[in-house]
């Protein structure tokens, strides 16, 4: 068995799947004038900044309507939106990204664990037309910042898959730490609810010809 270097290609972060706490700060910032210029206009991106331990966090809200999952699995009896509150932030233990996500009713309160899991599989099913195994990968924490209970996709298998994901060449004009964050937000972000520019992803799935 031969062994090929590729050194030429990739720095140590893309062959191990990893991403150091610098690059995902200044990918997220490099990326979020992207987002805000290309996503859908429901779809509203932001950062937010925190202290001790200082952490950078990329967040994006939007409203559902039940009208527009209407699902014979989830039925809750009213039109009332649900906003969805998605953020990214960097896990320091795995030293990769890390997805949170919460809900909210107009009340100010918060599906019950079932419903919640219901209502997400409804509304990603009406998305997609199907539903997303990443949903039995969620589980509740609370934000370290925000003392406000969250569900958490575990990062336990995130280097391996952005590994393989970033195994191959490219020929794009994203740095390393954007196009990194671009896939990882295809593949685990987008089949949760997360509207992802399809011109932003096809650059960063382009292949070095």
């Amino acid at each position: 068995c031969c062994t090929v270097n590729l050194s030429g290609f990739f720095n140590r972060e893309s062959i191990v799947g990893h991403l150091s706490s610098y690059d995902f700060t200044t990918g997220v910032r490099q990326l979020l004038p992207l987002l805000r210029s290309l996503a859908s206009t429901t779809d509203d991106w932001s950062i937010e900044e925190f202290r001790d331990p200082s952490s950078t966090e990329l967040v994006c809200r939007k409203n559902v309507h039940f009208r527009d999952i209407a699902s014979s699995e989830f039925e809750l009896g009213t039109d009332a939106p649900i906003s969805l509150e998605y953020r990214v932030l960097y896990s320091s233990a795995f030293e990769v990204p890390i997805l949170l996500i919460r809900d909210q009713n107009s009340a100010g309160g918060s599906l019950s664990t079932n419903n919640f899991l219901a209502f997400l599989s409804a509304y990603t099913t009406a998305l997609y037309y199907s539903s997303t195994p990443l949903l039995l990968g969620l589980s509740q924490i609370e934000h370290p910042h925000l003392g406000i209970p969250y569900y958490q996709f575990h990062p336990c298998r995130t280097a391996q898959l952005m590994r393989e994901t970033l195994s191959v060449p490219f020929s794009c004009n994203f740095s390393h730490a954007v196009r990194y964050l671009l896939l990882w937000l295809s593949l685990v972000c987008s089949p949760l609810g997360v509207d992802i520019p399809k011109g932003l992803v096809l650059c960063a799935q382009r292949l070095e010809l």
